[in-house]
């Protein structure tokens, strides 16, 4: 005669509630998320990093034109350094084919990547521009902007009117040098922040993989 454990035991195993299987995907996605985030708030700061050399180099470039290429290579490849920390985070939490890596997760890495390096280069705007510029760049865009070969360059493309429609070059600077350091650490942040989710989900979907059979000779 089987006992009642038995009976237990000998039951095929019965499908879980729709209640626990919403309560596994809703642990596995805010694990998905923290995870995530806590690699992101590190490599934010590389990414910040990336980003403020770029600015840099891009103000340097107003009095040095070879620094123009400098400028070019770190504003186009900062789309490639940023699934490259993404890569990163892969390899540190799934570093098996056997394991899967999903595109949430590299959307959501990608995404916070941006989110901290935008914070970080809109830190750096705004202390620049509040203690230490002093209206060096101003200076400098009023220069090039009055420059002959700027100007006769402008006058050929038609666009002059836009700089007369303000009152020209110099009202231009000075309604530029009214704004706040604020505003212009807060125009980088929304601009970089806008372009954050496009950037992701290509990132996302390049980095993501489905688990492989596993191998003997895995991950050994």
């Amino acid at each position: 005669m089987i006992s009642d454990e038995g009976k237990r035991k000998s039951r095929p195993c019965e499908p879980k509630s729709s209640a626990f299987i919403t309560l596994h995907n809703m642990n596995e996605t805010q694990s998905i998320l923290n995870t995530s985030n806590s690699y992101a708030m590190l490599h934010g700061i590389f990414l910040g990093i990336w980003g403020i050399l770029s600015l840099v180099f891009n103000v340097l470039s107003l009095t040095q034109e070879w620094m123009q290429l400098p400028v070019m290579l770190f504003t186009l490849s900062s789309p490639f350094f940023a699934c490259w920390l993404t890569f990163r985070f892969r390899r540190e939490v799934a570093p098996c084919p056997t394991q899967n890596f999903s595109f949430t997760a590299g959307f959501l890495h990608t995404f916070f990547c941006g989110f901290y390096a935008s914070l970080w280069v809109a830190l750096f705007v705004y202390i620049y521009l509040r203690f230490l510029d002093g209206g060096y760049v101003f200076d400098l865009y009023e220069q090039l902007l009055n420059a002959p070969d700027f100007q006769q360059a402008l006058r050929a493309s038609g666009s002059s009117d836009m700089f007369e429609s303000v009152g020209g070059v110099r009202e231009m600077i000075k309604l530029m040098r009214e704004l706040p350091p604020s505003s212009y650490a807060s125009a980088f942040f929304i601009y970089s922040l806008l372009l954050a989710p496009f950037f992701s989900l290509i990132i996302g979907a390049v980095s993501s993989r489905k688990a492989r059979p596993p191998r003997m000779d895995a991950c050994q």
